[in-house]
């Protein structure tokens, strides 16, 4: 699938131009887990309870579990590191900040062969109930449009990374396999070169 097409299916909508909304599948009907208890990061979270007491999601997701992105990878193998932190500001806005880490193997664009890009990126979003709230918020946050209490995790941190995509994927020359390729045949000889460029000189030499 083309990555601008993933881009555009993306639940975010723009908010005068400044900024855009976090928006996710109401359907997530499964009970909320303590996950307190557990060091797995749990599928689905409710937002405002997290940043009522203040808590931290610290842990991991797999990538292959994300279907639209594993289609954009060479390889869905692997982890993305998560570590949110939820609080309430001193603007009473509710909060989830933090940041995640991780390695995507993409597809380089020149050569066709697997590259690494790694990805390390923030998170700072503003949990809003309304697009009138969303529009309201400070510059330094990004909307999270709360349509219900409970959300997906898997799906939230699924867009962040497919929003960190490059639009072109390129090795840097020195790494592609192309390049070297290229760079690796032999350069013609230059008696060669002047007899290719003048193929009328044994005429010349006759006269």
């Amino acid at each position: 699938m083309p990555l601008n097409n993933v881009r555009d299916d993306l639940f975010r909508v723009s908010l005068s131009g400044r900024k855009s909304a976090l928006f996710f599948d109401s359907q997530v009907n499964q009970a909320y887990d303590s996950w307190l208890m557990s060091n797995r990061l749990p599928e689905t979270i409710k937002p405002l309870h997290l940043a009522e007491t203040r808590q931290t999601l610290s842990g991991c997701l797999p990538l292959e579990k994300m279907s639209r992105l594993a289609p954009l990878l060479s390889s869905a193998q692997g982890i993305v590191e998560i570590e949110l932190d939820f609080g309430i500001d001193e603007q009473k806005i509710r909060y989830a900040k933090g940041h995640l880490q991780t390695t995507l193997n993409l597809i380089c664009q020149r050569c066709f062969q697997s590259m690494s890009v790694p990805v390390n990126a923030g998170i700072t979003l503003g949990m809003v109930n309304t697009m009138a709230e969303a529009d309201l918020l400070p510059q330094s946050y990004e909307p999270l449009l709360l349509s219900e209490p409970a959300l997906s995790l898997l799906e939230m941190i699924e867009d962040e990374l497919i929003l960190t995509l490059p639009l072109t994927t390129l090795h840097q020359e020195k790494e592609c396999h192309l390049v070297r390729v290229f760079n690796d045949e032999p350069a013609q000889d230059s008696d060669e070169m002047v007899e290719h460029e003048n193929p009328f000189a044994a005429l010349e030499r006759l006269k």
